[in-house]
């Protein structure tokens, strides 16, 4: 159960013979056409699962190390504005006007720009304290149509 978004830069892949689904179970599923599923049957998700084809922009975040830096990349379409924020790991909260939910308290905007990518880090402090806190990004795009549509989410802890 739940929601489950597949970006763009997943590939699904199946080498065996009489493969099942390629995700099963019950909830939601959001797939970005740009999705590539291999090997699988037809239709190729359980059929208890709601699934709806869309674009997701694609985010990816890396931790960094302590002393070092932690950074995330947005994809921007061309003609949107992609905003990358920053903030705590939280239980997801749903919006109204937004087709996700957020994952993020206390969330700090990072960086602001167009096509193709926005990027933005922050600098891990070298400290104790750090290990085990757990980091959230989220990117917002805003469509030439004034669409907004939310990144998948990254999450992680410094360790």
């Amino acid at each position: 159960t739940g929601e489950l978004l597949l970006h763009g830069g997943t590939t699904i892949t199946s080498q065996n013979a009489s493969p099942g689904p390629a995700i099963a179970g019950t909830g939601n599923l959001a797939i970005d056409p740009d999705t590539v599923l291999q090997g699988f049957t037809n239709p190729p998700f359980d059929p208890n699962l709601t699934v709806v084809s869309r674009t997701i922009p694609g985010l990816d975040a890396a931790a960094g190390t302590l002393g070092g830096n932690a950074s995330a990349t947005l994809a921007v379409p061309a003609g949107a504005t992609g905003v990358l924020f920053v903030g705590f790991a939280a239980t997801p909260t749903f919006v109204p006007g937004l087709l996700d939910p957020l994952w993020l308290a206390g969330p700090v905007r990072m960086a602001v720009g167009g096509a193709p990518t926005v990027t933005a880090s922050y600098a891990v402090p070298n400290a104790t304290w750090v290990r085990g806190l757990q980091i959230a990004w989220r990117g917002a795009v805003l469509t030439g149509g004034g669409a907004i549509e939310l990144s998948n989410p990254a999450l992680y802890a410094h360790l």
